[in-house]
């Protein structure tokens, strides 16, 4: 039975705005654990599912880049990151190597801070 890997808390990225970056580990299906080497873009389905969503669609920029020891970057753009909330980065691979990820990604305004707060709402509150 394959294995799924996924990443441990969302990351965060701000809604619309530019290109950001996203980050995933890529383990082998088989065994869960091995780290994949190698992957290449061509070969790779980037798919997102966002707040709301009911299907997987493809990631407007999703270029994929190799950074090393199986961690790789997805780039998202304004339109990946246009619905506000949690969305699903899955990526996946049968060759050379089966694999699958799934990051949590959180879109947010562009005023949160890493707790999620909105820094404007709490400084309304300190001033009372």
């Amino acid at each position: 039975m394959a294995k799924v890997f996924v990443s441990p808390g969302p990351q965060r990225v701000a809604q619309g705005g530019g290109h950001e970056r996203v980050f995933v580990t890529l383990v082998n299906s088989t065994d869960g654990v091995t780290l994949v080497t190698g992957a290449v873009s061509a070969r790779t389905t980037k798919q997102l599912l966002k707040f709301g969503g009911t299907a997987w669609a493809s990631p407007s920029a999703g270029t994929f880049t190799a950074i090393g020891n199986g961690v790789y970057r997805v780039t998202l753009n304004s339109t990946d990151k246009n619905t506000f909330g949690p969305m699903l980065l899955r990526v996946t691979s049968s060759t050379p190597t089966s694999y699958e990820t799934h990051v949590l990604i959180h879109v947010g305004a562009n005023d949160e801070d890493e707790s999620g707060t909105v820094k404007r709402i709490r400084t309304i509150h300190a001033q009372r």
